[in-house]
């Protein structure tokens, strides 16, 4: 008998093997490592911003003492400016893609009616960094003549009201109703022009979409008529963009 009981005490019993197998230490879990982000080139930083801020679907619509609006077109992508917040570096860097790639669609004319309440809500910091404005002009706020014939200087005033650095823009362009009596004229003989018209179909080149007001129509736009009245121009020297960055 004594010798059964020393084999018992040498077992150890089912709830003491339960036991020690639940206080068994587990090795640590591994850190989760952040990705290196800011160790990628800068050249891959800017594309990875362009295809998180930039759409060239659509355009931003800013208004007086509203924030802005991107209007959404139809194959128009989400933005994601929260990748802003990330860090100072990234918000230096990336902050000049959002501005300056997007069209700003910004109403101008008349001229007198429009300026710094424009871009009250983006501030002036970030206004001067918008590189791409175009304009759409209808019958009642000014003719093609009036808009072609626009002092340069006179417009980058106003601009200059809202933030806006007109001699830093990389495109300016506009849209307008030539209707049946408009007539282009050279007064004052050949001075200098800033602007020239294009076609319509050119115009794409530069980002900007005709189908845009094809959409506005189906909405109920009374004001936009047949393509052939419609004149497209941009300032010598636009430069065009490419979807692909």
């Amino acid at each position: 008998m004594a010798t059964d009981a020393t084999n018992t005490k040498s077992i150890p019993s089912r709830r003491q093997s339960i036991l020690q197998s639940t206080t068994t230490t587990l090795p640590d879990a591994p850190e989760q490592q952040s990705f290196p982000f800011q160790s990628l080139p800068a050249e891959l930083r800017l594309q990875i911003y362009s295809h998180l801020l930039y759409d060239p679907t659509t355009y931003v619509l800013p208004f007086p003492r509203l924030r802005p609006v991107r209007v959404r077109r139809s194959g128009s992508k989400s933005l994601h400016p929260v990748i802003l917040r990330i860090n100072k570096q990234v918000h230096s860097e990336a902050l000049p893609v959002l501005y300056s790639k997007n069209i700003w669609m910004i109403r101008t004319f008349p001229l007198d009616r429009y300026g710094q309440e424009m871009t009250n809500s983006i501030g002036a910091i970030n206004a001067g960094l918008i590189r791409r404005v175009f304009i759409s002009v209808s019958p009642l706020m000014a003719t093609c003549d009036q808009l072609k014939a626009v002092v340069k200087e006179e417009l980058w005033a106003v601009y200059a009201k809202m933030g806006i650095k007109g001699d830093e823009l990389t495109f300016w362009g506009w849209r307008c109703h030539d209707g049946e009596t408009s007539k282009t004229s050279d007064k004052d003989g050949e001075k200098e022009k800033w602007v020239e018209t294009v076609e319509g179909k050119d115009i794409e080149k530069f980002g900007i979409r005709r189908n845009w007001w094809r959409q506005d129509r189906e909405e109920g736009d009374m004001e936009v008529e047949g393509e052939s009245q419609i004149s497209w121009g941009v300032m010598k020297g636009s430069v065009g963009t490419m979807e692909e960055v």
